[in-house]
């Protein structure tokens, strides 16, 4: 086998990490470490072997940090296979993908520094990684002036590295909720609509969880209407294997998925149907293998608010215990602290039991949180519509009648390169990518759905 074929191989196997396909990625690398094995003079392959087998294991910061080591010793440069490779992770978030389990977020920062710096090394990429980490573990122990000032370090560092500086982002739009800052909250929420709409210009996984970090920061507010119908439908494109699950179409890409599914369980919730709420949140668990310390307190407060709506204190109190056990050993206190206007008491009751420290966080923390929503949730609503243009609209409305392109063109005395212009925005403002769908998006356009919490 030929170097050019071996490296190819490599580049299909990190394409089956994205598509979580352990198959296809462990016959790719089967094959590739064969065919290495049998050449001379093959120490750059092997490195490059070495870095895709690192990036199949991420939450293993020990391990990764040992074959990047490695792979930066054989390859003596940049990487063949990933020589443009912008993120360590293309996840919803670094914190998750380190934190599996409880307790060891303090320590996974100065390896994750580590693994950064070797990442960047071999790809250029990863820029600020471990900065945005930091700011998030900062933000979830409730450090916020900390967070703040990380985040906007990690923010101005990963301009060319654009995924890194939407997490950034999406902690100082959350930063903002918790500080009651408008300038900052519009400055965060209106990068990230940019990126999610294509005013930015960004690859596809930076704008699929763009659209997710704004579907996830509008519902924190109780704003429902920018939920998306895929979301609300589950229509992801996955099926679960024996180790999890697969990504078999091409509807969203890995990063997108766990936000996409936490959207939807969170509009079950919040629009009182706790029953499919709690099929969503044991699906994620139990068929698709899902899980962190950050994702898994996040399943156990929407099953307490699902429990709660239909009257069953048992299980409400297990789940807020589940939940705080969780968070406990690093001091993730804000995760709950943003539960405490529906739980009050018993939150407090419950965290008391486990950390009296916590339980006195989440009472400071969680203090008024509601009441700071409701000024960024005004705010928002005066600005539902997604503003279509008098010309977008009159080439929309002759859509909808059925009209093809070259009959909306000699109806409005237009190219057809212009109406295929106005069509390119439409789709993209409305965030569709059928033109059957723009009737439909055009009824919903400027309607509001407010959440079962809001007064």
């Amino acid at each position: 086998m030929r170097e050019y074929e071996i490296l190819m191989l490599l580049r299909e196997a990190y394409r089956f990490i994205g598509r979580e396909n352990r198959r296809g990625y462990q016959r790719c690398m089967e094959q590739a470490k064969a065919a290495i094995d049998a050449m001379p003079k093959s120490r750059a392959l092997r490195g490059e072997w070495l870095l895709i087998s690192a990036i199949s294991c991420p939450s293993d910061l020990d391990r990764l940090c040992v074959l990047f080591r490695e792979a930066a010793e054989l390859m003596e440069g940049h990487s063949r296979v990933l020589p443009h490779c912008a993120p360590l992770y293309d996840d919803y978030g670094v914190f998750a993908v380190c934190n599996k389990q409880p307790g060891h977020a303090e320590e996974n920062i100065e390896k994750l520094a580590e693994a950064v710096r070797l990442f960047y090394g071999l790809t250029g990429g990863a820029m600020a990684t471990d900065v945005c980490y930091r700011a998030q573990v900062a933000h979830y122990q409730g450090k916020i002036a900390e967070a703040r000032t990380l985040a906007k370090e990690a923010f101005e560092l990963s301009q060319q590295q654009g995924l890194v500086a939407l997490w950034a982002a999406y902690i100082l739009a959350d930063l903002a909720k918790h500080q009651l800052d408008s300038r900052l909250w519009s400055f965060a929420y209106g990068y990230i609509n940019a990126v999610a709409k294509g005013i930015r210009k960004a690859d596809r996984c930076s704008r699929e969880q763009a659209l997710m970090f704004s579907c996830l920061l509008d519902m924190s507010l109780g704003l429902l209407h920018s939920v998306p119908d895929w979301v609300k439908a589950g229509d992801f494109g996955i099926i679960s294997t024996s180790w999890g699950y697969e990504l078999v179409e091409d509807k969203v890409l890995r990063g997108t998925l766990v936000p996409a599914l936490v959207a939807r369980l969170e509009y079950y919730c919040y629009c009182a149907q706790p029953v499919k709420a709690l099929n969503i949140a044991d699906t994620i668990q139990k068929v698709y293998g899902m899980g962190n310390v950050e994702l898994d307190a996040y399943l156990e407060f929407f099953r307490a608010g699902s429990y709660a709506y239909m009257g069953d204190a048992d299980r409400v109190r297990k789940a807020l215990m589940r939940a705080v056990e969780l968070l406990a050993p690093d001091g993730l206190w804000l995760i709950a602290a943003e539960f405490e206007p529906s739980f009050g008491e018993l939150l407090h009751e419950v965290a008391n039991r486990v950390d009296r420290e916590g339980a006195i966080q989440i009472r400071k923390i969680g203090a008024g949180f509601w009441e700071k929503l409701a000024p960024l949730r005004e705010e928002l609503l005066l600005k539902t519509s997604v503003g279509l243009t008098k010309r977008e609209r009159e080439v929309a409305a002759l859509l909808v009648e059925g009209r093809t392109n070259s009959e909306i063109a000699a109806a409005l005395s237009i190219s057809e390169r212009t109406v295929k212009g106005h069509l390119t925005n439409i789709f993209r403002k409305y965030n569709i990518s059928r033109r059957t769908q723009v009737a439909r998006a055009m009824e919903q356009d400027g309607k509001i759905e407010l959440a079962a919490w809001i007064t």
